[in-house]
């Protein structure tokens, strides 16, 4: 038998068997494997629709975060911006250092920015600038005070003392120190360092630059508030220690 007549006798047998499962059954498998795979074809379709509406839902959820994100950010920029371009010299001042302030007078623009001058409410000695620009404050409060009591202080120490005074516009940069080399004069330097103090009582402030000065090393005895003339000592002698090892 060739192969065409091989043929025609698998597709009339083929033929013939569909036939008789007809018959038999009432059904066509053939077309009940296309339904199948148009079922399988119409499950595809619908879980790619559903994971593309997925992939929306979070797309939008992902987008709404982000706007929220931009909103906040843009809105802290904004405060910022307002905070310090609203800066009131005088009570940012009274804040920082925890006194009452008067105001002399003032050499401004109309937003305010420009040249101010103070004083001390309780001692109109003592009298400082401040310079505001763009909401930008800078001011000489401490140093003014610090030159004040230093001037009026009358010791024979207060000759063992190097002053530095400057100005960087007119702001005031004031520098009170003792220059030492060896654990003596260390010693000496704390005793009139402490002397000044004691001279300005509850008026003394850790801000102001008061130190000792070896070679182009600097030591501040008083790093904070509230420390004893001990512990101020003792704060200098560590220092020292760790710079001549």
């Amino acid at each position: 038998m060739g192969n065409k007549e091989d043929w025609e006798e698998l597709e009339k047998w083929e033929e013939s068997r569909k036939q008789e499962q007809k018959e038999k059954f009432r059904l066509d498998f053939s077309e009940i494997q296309k339904d199948k795979e148009h079922k399988g074809v119409n499950t595809v379709v619908k879980g790619m629709k559903i994971a593309g509406k997925t992939i929306k839902i979070g797309g939008i959820i992902t987008a709404i975060i982000v706007i929220a994100i931009v909103i906040l950010i843009f809105d802290l920029i904004i405060s910022n911006i307002n905070s310090k371009t609203n800066v009131n010299p005088e009570k940012t001042i009274e804040s920082m250092y925890n006194t009452k302030i008067d105001l002399v007078n003032k050499d401004i623009d109309e937003k305010e920015n420009g040249r101010y001058t103070f004083k001390m409410s309780d001692n109109n000695e003592i009298q400082f600038t401040a310079i505001r620009r763009f909401g930008n404050l800078s001011e000489d409060y401490m140093d003014n005070c610090h030159k004040y009591y230093f001037d009026k202080w009358e010791n024979e120490s207060k000759s063992n003392f190097v002053v530095n005074e400057n100005r960087t516009g007119d702001i005031l940069e004031y520098d009170t120190y003792i220059k030492i080399n060896t654990y003596e004069d260390l010693d000496k330097a704390m005793k009139n360092i402490n002397d000044f103090v004691s001279y300005c009582g509850k008026n003394f402030s850790a801000s102001w630059r008061i130190y000792l000065k070896k070679g182009d090393y600097i030591i501040y005895p008083y790093q904070q508030e509230g420390i004893t003339k001990e512990e101020a000592s003792k704060n200098a002698k560590e220092i020292f220690k760790n710079i001549v090892k």
